[in-house]
């Protein structure tokens, strides 16, 4: 996707627009400027975006930008948008991994209301992972989706990358014989315990899982409520 931007500021702008809450003018003018006051340099330039508009990016960035060069091929081949799964899914494993202490938010129902995010990329929904992709886009050669432009605005992603994640995610569910809602309830101790980029040796990552492994109920409800609504089945009755 052409901007008057380099792609990673690109990004930065997205991650402007959706954290910070400033129209996309506005992310844009702060870049124009921190760019200028570099005297053009981007290198600083987006050191500085990073650092004073707390958007750090460049973790995202980069793990995009390995992915790109890993799934080179399958980016220009006929399912392009499932390998643009692949990598999102790089990117959020790196942040499920990096950031243990994020489950623990400013209130206990906050920490339970988005405890989903800590789940695998199968799990959290096409419209949460769209926060990933905003990562990704601005270094692709082919359309995945726009960022809205008003402040605090969500990168929506195209219909091609929706129904890629429909199958990325029901592959998922297949793979764990998941069929009904209660099976995706009785399932959820494995599935959580299953996911390595959860379970590091930290005190952090230990209390985080017995966190997600306490509230299975609630993390089930979430996950059904960011799914389509043909994903899973209502109950025993419907299965063939």
């Amino acid at each position: 996707m052409k901007t008057k931007f380099r792609p990673d500021i690109q990004v930065q702008i997205y991650a402007m627009v959706a954290w910070n809450k400033i129209t996309m003018e506005e992310a844009e003018k702060i870049a124009e400027d921190t760019i200028k006051r570099f005297n053009g340099d981007e290198d600083k330039a987006f050191d500085a975006i990073d650092k004073e508009q707390n958007v750090y990016t460049r973790t995202s960035i980069l793990t995009g930008l390995e992915g790109i060069q890993r799934h080179e091929q399958e980016l220009q081949g006929n399912d392009k948008y499932m390998a643009v799964m692949k990598i999102l899914e790089e990117i959020h494993d790196k942040w499920v991994k990096d950031h243990p202490a994020k489950y623990q938010r400013k209130t206990p129902q906050q920490s339970i209301d988005q405890l989903y995010q800590h789940l695998q990329t199968e799990m959290i929904g096409v419209d949460e992972v769209a926060k990933d992709l905003m990562f990704l886009a601005p270094f692709l050669d082919f359309e995945v989706g726009k960022m809205e432009k008003h402040p605090g605005g969500l990168y929506i992603p195209c219909k091609e990358v929706s129904d890629a994640y429909d199958r990325f995610a029901k592959n998922f569910f297949d793979e764990y014989k998941i069929v009904t809602i209660e099976d995706l309830k009785e399932g959820m101790p494995e599935i959580i315990t299953g996911y390595k980029f959860l379970l590091g040796e930290d005190d952090t990552s230990k209390a985080r899982v017995e966190f997600m492994l306490g509230n299975v109920d609630t993390l089930a409800r979430e996950v059904v409520e960011r799914q389509s609504e043909e994903m899973f089945q209502q109950n025993e009755d419907e299965k063939q």
